[in-house]
């Protein structure tokens, strides 16, 4: 297989079995993305439905019920805000570093 400076392949020169193990590594990445978005989707519609029926009634106070279901979706808008910015949070950034350092 010849590598460009790049990094992309020539598929002219690789040999089937390379091919074969890039495209089952492409499938894998494909199924765990595809695993990962359908997780998440159910999360926040798990979490949506708790906000509008569980969450105003237990973790806000009673008086206004709007208010209470505004504060409780408001809840559910930061925790989705929140997990768009976690890939560039500082903490992220540090962990990843950590996980490149080889361990002595």
């Amino acid at each position: 297989m010849t590598a460009h400076a790049n990094g992309d392949v020539n598929p002219e020169t690789e040999s089937s079995a390379e091919a074969a193990r890039r495209l089952k590594r492409a499938k894998k990445a494909a199924l765990a993305a595809f695993l990962g978005g359908a997780l998440e989707y159910y999360d926040f519609f798990i979490y949506a439905t708790a906000a509008s029926l569980i969450f105003s009634k237990i973790f806000f106070p009673p008086g206004d019920e709007t208010v209470a279901m505004l504060a409780s979706f408001a809840t559910l808008g930061v925790a989705y805000v929140a997990g768009r910015s976690a890939p560039s949070s500082s903490v992220t950034s540090v962990t990843r570093s950590a996980a490149r350092t080889p361990s002595s």
